[in-house]
């Protein structure tokens, strides 16, 4: 009898060890991932928060690059900022725009529609605020210049309401939709006998008819806009002129025989010259297969 109720105390003990040694074997990525989540939570509060003291270190260290990602809740605080330099003064503002410097270094954390994102940071580059740096105007042009068709779609309302600041006519060269009407409205104001704004109408649209020709030739040839296409369209443009022996913008088969790869599918209305837009889209197709 002392036997049969000494067996389960003693498998008991046996079980223990098993139990324990189980315990340790866990995966340690659950544990680990709990506290990369808490950790990045943490960051998000410090970097959403302008008014912490250790903000600086989630919003300017390398610790941004690797743990932050785009979230919602940067959304709230950073359209606060960029609506209070939007005015041309904030007296209460003292800390030299810093806040706005932070604001425009995180936007990509944000996820505002591309038609918002444009518009609030539209507002603060107009904006005359006296603590705006040329250096954060020139960050939020690049924010611009990746938003291309909602930029130039507020540049044609800005020029259209009577807008002549140099801030609209340095937005002028982001190619977008709506940069064929931007045009058109330079040109009326190039037209217009207006002393002061007349030389900028005119510097911006020698610039803007060139990039809404390349614009609507990419378009032609079944490019986007984005950084890729671009940059194809390009190396497409100045490969066809490195050919172009009577330089008129096409390739003939005479031109292009000495080329490496014979292009000669991309002719594709079969008319005998291959022009840049036919010659991008079949390096398009190319990259694509």
């Amino acid at each position: 009898m002392v036997g049969l109720w000494l067996q389960p105390v003693i498998a008991d003990e046996q079980e223990q060890p098993a139990a324990e040694t189980a315990s340790k074997e866990e995966p340690s990525e659950t544990n680990i991932e709990r506290i990369r989540s808490e950790f990045e939570d943490l960051l998000i509060a410090q970097a959403t928060d302008f008014s912490s003291p250790t903000a600086t270190l989630a919003k300017m260290s390398n610790l941004s690059n690797k743990y932050l990602r785009a979230d919602e809740r940067f959304n709230q605080p950073i359209r606060e900022v960029l609506l209070r330099y939007a005015s041309s003064r904030s007296p209460d503002d003292s800390n030299g725009a810093g806040d706005l410097s932070m604001a425009v270094q995180m936007f990509e954390l944000t996820t505002f529609p591309p038609e918002v994102a444009a518009e609030l940071l539209f507002k603060p580059l107009l904006s005359e605020h006296p603590a705006i740096k040329d250096a954060t105007r020139s960050q939020i042009k690049s924010l611009l210049s990746k938003r291309p068709d909602e930029t130039s779609l507020l540049v044609l309302e800005a020029l259209r309401r009577g807008e002549r600041s140099p801030y609209v006519f340095s937005l002028t060269g982001i190619t977008g939709e709506a940069s064929e009407a931007v045009a058109g409205e330079l040109l009326k104001i190039a037209k217009s006998g207006d002393a002061e704004h007349t030389p900028a109408a005119l510097e911006s649209l020698a610039s803007v008819i060139d990039e809404v020709e390349r614009f609507n030739q990419r378009r032609q040839a079944g490019l986007g806009s984005d950084t890729a296409d671009t940059k194809l369209f390009k190396y497409a443009r100045r490969i066809v002129a490195r050919y172009d022996r009577n330089q008129d913008g096409s390739l003939t088969k005479d031109e292009y025989r000495s080329m490496l790869s014979s292009p000669e599918p991309a002719d594709a209305n079969q008319d005998g010259a291959i022009n840049v837009a036919e010659y991008a889209k079949w390096l398009a197709e190319q990259r694509n297969r």
